[in-house]
């Protein structure tokens, strides 16, 4: 038997003959999961299509916008391009559902990297914002830091060696990442 959006009462009865009876609210389903086949969490960043589902019987509106701005809603059913949507449903009860996401394909910039001897401690440089800034010697890892709002990051590191090579790159929020920055320690 399928419930209906809303308040309502379940009666059953028990093993010893005796009603027993509850009340339960009914909500209507909104179901996000992206093209990897993983659910999607509220307000969650993903490089990834999303699919979302609503089923409700009692549904009295859906709408979705990217943006900010009022958009049709897929007749997939699945969203692939860049933005953040926000989903707004609306039952026959008079409640309303919102539901949040951000899809992001793009890679950042190759962060840049300032000058780095072998008496640096910190790296900084430029990077998007709120990137995470990774710091490879080799295929050896050895930090990293994220990007602050104005777009710069400091990240520690040992003192290294003049000549090593160190590979930078910056992965987004998404999980995007992007092309690989190659700085030699000068003295």
């Amino acid at each position: 038997m399928a419930l209906k959006a809303g308040s309502t009462k379940i009666t059953a009865k028990t093993s010893n003959g005796k009603l027993a009876t509850c009340s339960v609210t009914v909500v209507p389903v909104i179901s996000v999961v992206s093209s990897a086949g993983k659910s999607v969490g509220n307000n969650a960043v993903l490089n990834k299509n999303v699919t979302v589902k609503i089923t409700n019987n009692k549904l009295k509106s859906k709408a979705v916008t990217k943006n900010g701005s009022k958009i049709t809603w897929p007749s997939s059913n699945t969203f692939t391009k860049d933005g953040k949507y926000k989903i707004t449903v609306k039952d026959g009860y008079g409640k309303t559902y919102t539901y949040s996401f951000t899809i992001d394909k793009k890679a950042p910039l190759v962060p840049t990297v300032n000058k780095i001897t072998s008496k640096t401690t910190t790296v900084t440089g430029t990077a998007e914002k709120g990137a995470t800034v990774y710091i490879y010697k080799g295929s050896k890892y050895l930090a990293k830091g994220t990007a602050n709002n104005k777009g710069t990051y400091q990240i520690k590191i040992k003192k290294q060696t003049k000549g090593t090579t160190l590979k930078i790159f910056a992965k987004d929020a998404a999980g995007n990442q992007s092309k690989t920055k190659t700085v030699k320690v000068v003295q």
